[in-house]
């Protein structure tokens, strides 16, 4: 069942973070009640869960799991992903000022990180006619695929197949968005011929042309 999963460091109501890490999931589910029930009526959701998880790289810290199981209809649907990348953001705002500091989330999982992209570009982003591709990490390939932190790099995909291009949105573990480009698909479908097939050249160009570069090529 497709879901959204974002992983919080405990902190003292929760478990002993000086010692011996007990997790109390009881203790999430209540301070959380008010906060899970409201994800829990949203349309599309299923059902909220709390786990046992680990957070960082290394299994260098505990943590407990939130996962949002959400129908199919969450995924496919554009204006449904983008709300729910909001009211993940809007969980670990809860989350971080019930903690008191500013203890970062954790997230490796791709429909989160996909949720999270388009909430964030979406205010600036015309998203009308695009579909969520997947998120990919581009570098600590050689980590177990739950580990993650700030140094790792995201990158979220939406492709609009009529006018053939990607929209890659990077995003860090924590949630930070870090930027985003366009880039041409040589191949797509469409045009007085059905299907067009753009030259190295013409890629290049429009790639310039769409990520603001004058037409002459970054530094």
């Amino acid at each position: 069942m497709p879901s959204l999963r974002v992983r919080f460091p405990v902190f003292g109501e929760i478990g002993d973070v000086e010692g011996d890490v007990d997790l109390d999931l009881d203790a999430a589910r209540r301070i959380f009640a008010d906060e899970f029930a409201d994800l829990a009526s949203r349309e599309g959701v299923n059902a909220v869960r709390v786990e046992e998880s680990q957070t960082g790289v290394g299994a260098s810290g505990y943590a407990f799991e939130v996962v949002i199981e959400v129908s199919r209809l969450v995924i496919d649907d554009m204006s449904r992903l983008i709300a729910f990348g909001g009211w993940v953001l809007w969980l670990v705002d809860k989350v971080r000022r019930r903690r008191g500091d500013a203890a970062p989330p954790t997230v490796s999982d791709s429909t989160t990180l996909g949720a999270v992209a388009a909430a964030w570009v979406a205010p600036s982003t015309d998203l009308t006619g695009r579909f969520f591709v997947g998120s990919q990490r581009l570098n600590g390939q050689q980590l177990a695929p739950d580990e993650t932190d700030e140094r790792i790099v995201w990158a979220s995909a939406f492709q609009d197949e009529d006018r053939g291009d990607l929209l890659i949105v990077f995003l860090s573990s924590d949630l930070v968005v870090l930027g985003q480009v366009l880039v041409p698909i040589r191949l797509h479908f469409g045009g007085p011929d059905g299907y067009e097939l753009r030259s190295g050249s013409e890629a290049r160009r429009l790639f310039r042309e769409w990520n603001g570069f004058g037409g002459h090529a970054p530094g």
